[in-house]
């Protein structure tokens, strides 16, 4: 959470460390921009020689900054969020490391591959190369994986991994819908690309149906990110209608 820390206003940050008893943590400087998730800041990711190359090895930079906020206390575990992250770190050897995975990262590379145009597909089955072995390289010496997809937790093959499935942020308690309801809530943020392509694919072979069956039906949409050519998508499928980013998301569930 260092980098997404940086960006939270102070009130937040207050809040956050009242609620959860939290002590936060902020790297001064600031982690350079990409540091967790690229080879270093500056590289291009879609390159070819660059593919997978966050997944390959430590980033130095990156993994110093976190040694030495980690050094300045004793803590018993870190909880690292992504494979990426955990990869340009490595800190598994001198930590109990509880990662959460989210989704399966090999798995969602190879559905990339699939509807990728033909061009892309070498550069990214070099990355998934590079993201296979850091699954081997790294998983089995973690204290504990979480994945968002229950059905993926067999197929780790691993026996410290169990669900961990996403769920909104609702700070009040909601009722449940009425029954004999027609409208279809799809929230999400549409920044990461595998959201905005299930999206795309839910509209072509889902939603078309369901409006067709259904004329009366309604589509919300939400979340933050969304680019204007899939915002055009969501006008033009009948009974769909996109929000934008939303203050109170449980509004949007009653």
């Amino acid at each position: 959470a260092l980098k997404a820390a940086q960006a939270f206003p102070e009130a937040q940050r207050e809040a956050l460390r009242a609620q959860f008893n939290l002590k936060l943590v902020l790297p001064e400087p600031p982690l350079p921009a990409g540091a967790l998730t690229r080879s270093g800041p500056g590289r291009r990711v879609g390159s070819w020689l660059d593919a997978g190359r966050r997944f390959a090895r430590p980033y130095r930079p990156a993994a110093a900054r976190l040694e030495a906020l980690l050094d300045e206390e004793q803590y018993d575990a870190v909880v690292v969020r992504y494979l990426r992250a955990l990869a340009v770190t490595d800190v598994s050897d001198r930590y109990s490391v509880l990662l959460d995975l989210d989704d399966n990262p090999a798995d969602r590379l190879e559905r990339r591959i699939e509807v990728a145009h033909p061009i892309d597909r070498p550069m990214l089955r070099r990355e998934l190369s590079h993201v296979r072995a850091a699954m081997d390289a790294h998983l089995p010496r973690t204290a504990w994986l979480w994945l968002a997809n229950p059905a993926d937790v067999p197929r780790i093959g691993l026996p410290h991994v169990s669900a961990l499935e996403n769920r909104p942020l609702i700070q009040r308690e909601i009722g449940a819908p009425p029954r004999g309801g027609s409208t279809v809530l799809f929230v999400g943020n549409w920044g990461y690309s595998a959201n905005r392509s299930s999206l795309d694919w839910f509209l072509r072979h889902v939603w078309m149906r369901v409006s067709a069956a259904h004329p009366a039906a309604q589509l919300l949409v939400a979340g933050p990110g969304m680019g204007s050519g899939m915002e055009r998508r969501i006008r033009q499928a009948a009974g769909a209608e996109y929000l934008g980013f939303q203050d109170d998301i449980a509004s949007l569930y009653e």
